[in-house]
């Protein structure tokens, strides 16, 4: 009796414990990530505008965490770490990059940015291997190696709402 009653104890114990991790935890399609950009799309076009006007020649990625890496120079601004591969920005763009893409970050939509060539990836959400993002792309087609690509949608011209498999 002792024997079976641990077991549904411990039964139970998992079940919350896969409850606790995978709260909050929603798998994106390409029609929610375009029903979030087209609630969004001023902040999403303001974010791109503000990194498409201050390049790197390395790229830039915008995240909560701070990357710890010494191989690129990181700059906390808010709650946020802007890293930049080479010298950073100077801090009144860092502040204006900051405030353009700090509202994408709150609504906790976003949970990373990188850019560069003339690309912007705005990372929605990872759900059990699948990573999904908006992207800019000034050639109006993403471009870069993703892993296995599940779907891919057009939102409006330069825009696409991608999912791939890692």
């Amino acid at each position: 009796m002792k024997k079976k009653a641990l077991i549904v104890t411990v039964g139970i114990l998992f079940v919350v414990l896969l409850g606790t991790i995978f709260t909050g935890t929603t798998r994106y399609s390409c029609t929610s990530m375009e029903k979030l950009f087209a609630n969004d799309k001023l902040l999403f076009h303001n974010a791109a505008e503000m990194l498409l006007d201050h390049p790197c020649d390395g790229g830039i990625r915008i995240r909560k965490e701070d990357p710890q890496n010494e191989l690129v120079t990181v700059v906390q601004v808010g709650e946020l770490f802007i890293e930049t591969e080479g010298a950073a920005f100077s801090s009144d763009i860092n502040e204006e990059i900051y405030a353009a893409v700090a509202p994408l970050f709150e609504k906790n939509d976003v949970t990373g940015i990188a850019g560069g060539s003339g690309q912007i990836q705005f990372a929605i959400n990872s759900y059990m291997g699948e990573e999904s993002s908006i992207i800019f792309s000034t050639n109006n087609k993403p471009r870069g190696s993703f892993p296995t690509l599940i779907e891919q949608k057009k939102l409006e011209e330069n825009w696409y709402a991608i999912i791939c498999q890692d």
